[in-house]
């Protein structure tokens, strides 16, 4: 009768070659999982911006409308007149923007809006309408 050898360690290369196996594929599933998420905050970002961008169109608007009542009262020795206006957004939040109209010509203005932050001047006007510009009277003869 042979005498049949047991080969020892086979055991041991089994389980390197299991543990390997487990490892590699959780590897891959991680990978997967983080481009998931990565694009699904991109998404997120887009959205946001997105909506923000709405926003900040409709306040613009707002100032333009402005505008067509008739000219910013600027103070002496200001280039520019800000005020604020409030828009409220989807999710029932306000939101406070920054407008700022600085003059170009005698009828041009550049009409700017951001979202206002904590370091902006308080206590700015909410303008629903500007004072009419006065009529131009003729030159007297």
């Amino acid at each position: 009768m042979k005498r049949v050898e047991k080969r020892r360690g086979a055991v041991l290369a089994i389980v390197i070659i299991f543990s390997t196996m487990v490892l590699a594929t959780w590897a891959l599933a991680s990978r997967r999982t983080l481009a998931l998420v990565r694009l699904k905050e991109q998404l997120v970002r887009r959205e946001t911006r997105a909506e923000e961008k709405a926003r900040r169109c409709f306040a613009l608007a707002f100032g333009l409308a402005l505008l067509e009542t008739g000219s910013p009262p600027v103070p002496e020795g200001e280039p520019a007149y800000l005020c604020e206006t409030s828009i409220l957004s989807g999710d029932g939040t306000e939101r406070t923007y920054l407008l700022r109209f600085e003059r170009i010509e005698e009828t041009r203005w550049t009409v700017r809006a951001r979202l206002a932050v904590l370091g902006d001047p308080g206590n700015l006007p909410r303008p629903t309408r500007f004072p009419a510009a006065a009529p131009e009277r003729p030159p007297r003869p």
